[in-house]
Formats: C-alpha cells, sequence, structure tokens
C-alpha cells in the first residue's frame, strides 16, 4: 500500500493557492466534518514559553468508533513544515498534539 506520505503532495499541488497569505484557506471545502469524520482542535497558551501555544488537532468519527489509520493536517505556512503538512500516526484516540 503507498503511504499516505507519498499521495498527498501531488493532490496538494493540483490545487490552486486562492489566497497567498494563507495558503490553505479557500482550498479544502472550509468544513469541519466530511465523510463520517470530523476535526477539532484546541489552542492553549504555553505554560513553558511565552507567546507560544500547544495546540491539538483531533480526527473523530461521528459514529464514535476508533480512529486507526493515518492523518494529514494541511496547516500554515508559517509552520516552517516540507509541503506543509503534518503526518499522524492514529492510535484509536485520534489526537495529535502539536508543541
Amino acid at each position: 500500500m503507498q503511504k499516505l506520505s507519498e499521495i498527498l503532495p501531488p493532490i496538494v499541488a493540483l490545487r490552486a493557492i486562492e489566497v497567498p497569505e494563507d495558503l490553505q484557506k479557500d482550498r479544502w471545502g472550509g468544513k469541519s466534518s466530511r465523510d463520517g469524520f470530523k476535526l477539532d482542535a484546541s489552542v492553549v497558551p504555553s505554560s513553558e514559553y511565552s507567546g507560544l501555544y500547544k495546540v491539538t488537532l483531533r480526527v473523530i468519527r461521528e459514529d464514535g468508533s476508533p480512529v486507526n489509520h493515518p492523518a494529514a493536517f494541511l496547516v500554515h505556512d508559517s509552520f516552517k513544515l516540507e509541503n506543509n503538512i503534518i503526518y499522524a500516526s492514529m492510535d484509536g484516540t485520534g489526537i495529535r498534539k502539536l508543541h
């Protein structure tokens, strides 16, 4: 089976950038749920580092069953990641913490 990191970059490259100041804005439909999955996020100030934040991303199955397959989060270019993508392995909880 092909890895998500091999499949996703060409798909991302095909999607037009609509807002140059925010590369992901208006590219993916703007919905927090689709095909039985929901994305939830929380952002809280870091207690360790002034001016930084702890971000928690969570993928939830709307039927309540565990999420056990990989996910990808397309993020703002200020994260300074290759292709602006975070790949996450899910362990059933659907949670990915970014610190």
